[in-house]
């Protein structure tokens, strides 16, 4: 969808299936090549499909009202998040033991930089609709970036967590500049050193915090997020009850 020649037309407002078909194409675009800088013409029509699903003119009083396509946006993105990650994880799986750290660490890079960008691109559907399902408790629905989180966890990390942490203590056991790096890349995500004196077990524990941190930051953020929605209410109830 970056080449201006090959970027197909926005589709009419009243086409819900073209539009959710078009915001599906950029989404993947942006998933497949993360790098990829789209025109600033490109970036808002998807924002434009993105409005135009999410709103509708009621032609009786001539202004804008919430329409229910924001949860279809949501499924779509959360079914190619999938569909895309099963992708990612054979990859990953076809990797040697000696260059899956490095293969992973590259796929979170760029996974993570589409995030960004669907997440700024969706913004609508956060502050619309996803803060709402968060606010009446709805379960299994999260913010753009999270959910991209929960997917990660769920289609990478469970599958091959084990690999790529054996992985990680590999290069670091060779003390090159491999290792190096490797440190260097685990501090990025949690401030953590490698502690080359400790035990087999508490290595692999710090390697496992650190390369977890990325997505379970979020995660966690989520989830403290429910309680304290959980927990003013159940406060609330009792303010009424005790009136």
């Amino acid at each position: 969808m970056a080449n201006a020649q090959n970027t197909p037309k926005l589709p009419d407002e009243n086409d819900n299936q073209g539009l959710q078909a078009y915001l599906r194409n950029g989404i993947s675009a942006i998933h497949n090549n993360p790098e990829l800088q789209l025109q600033p013409s490109v970036y808002m029509d998807l924002y434009t499909a993105v409005w135009r699903l999410t709103y509708r003119e009621d032609s009786n009083k001539g202004v804008r009202s919430k329409v229910l396509y924001a949860d279809v946006i949501y499924q779509d993105l959360a079914n190619l998040l999938a569909e895309h990650l099963q992708l990612v994880v054979k990859r990953l799986q076809s990797q040697d033991d000696s260059l899956l750290l490095e293969a992973y660490l590259t796929e979170w890079g760029r996974y993570a930089t589409a995030a960004n960008r669907i997440d700024r691109l969706l913004n609508l559907i956060n502050r619309h609709w996803v803060q709402r399902c968060i606010d009446e408790e709805k379960p299994g629905v999260y913010y753009i970036r999270t959910l991209h989180s929960v997917q990660w966890r769920y289609y990478i990390w469970d599958k091959i967590s084990v690999a790529v942490i054996d992985s990680a203590q590999l290069v670091m056991e060779k003390d090159d500049g491999k290792a190096a790096k490797a440190h260097d890349m685990l501090e990025s995500f949690a401030s953590l050193r490698i502690d080359d004196s400790a035990s087999d077990s508490d290595t692999q524990t710090r390697i496992r915090k650190s390369l977890e941190a990325p997505f379970m930051l979020e995660i966690e953020a989520h989830e403290r997020r429910l309680e304290d929605i959980i927990a003013a209410r159940r406060s609330q109830g009792h303010y009424v009850d005790g009136q």
